[in-house]
This record gives C-alpha cells, sequence and structure tokens, in this order.
C-alpha cells in the first residue's frame, strides 16, 4: 500500500544504512530513485487464497 519508512532496528548499523535506502526522492514518491523499494513496502490482501510456485502475482493499483 505504500513504502516503508526505515525503522530504528536499522540503527544500529549508523545512519549511512537509512540513506543508503531510503532518500528524498523515495520520500516523494519518486519511483526513479536508484534506490526505490530497498526499505520495503507495506501491503495488504485484497483476497485470500494459495500461492503456488509459479503462480503469477497481480498488482492492483487504488487510491489511498
Amino acid at each position: 500500500t505504500k513504502v516503508r519508512v526505515p525503522c530504528a532496528t536499522l540503527d544500529v548499523y549508523g545512519a549511512a544504512i537509512k540513506k543508503a535506502i531510503y532518500d528524498r526522492a523515495v520520500k516523494a514518491g519518486d519511483v526513479t530513485s536508484p534506490v526505490w523499494g530497498h526499505s520495503g513496502f507495506y501491503a495488504r490482501v485484497v483476497r485470500g487464497g494459495w500461492v503456488a510456485p509459479g503462480a503469477s502475482i497481480k498488482v492492483a493499483l487504488t487510491p489511498a
């Protein structure tokens, strides 16, 4: 549903790790950032069920 912000768990590695995976462009929603997606994403399940190896998963973009 949105990009994750790096959490305090990473603090043990120093401030540089957060900058390496999350920059101003990512915060602004710029998908062209070279670190886009490195901090992970939050997602939600639209329809429950089993996912088998090789199955396709559709990303559904919906308004927030």
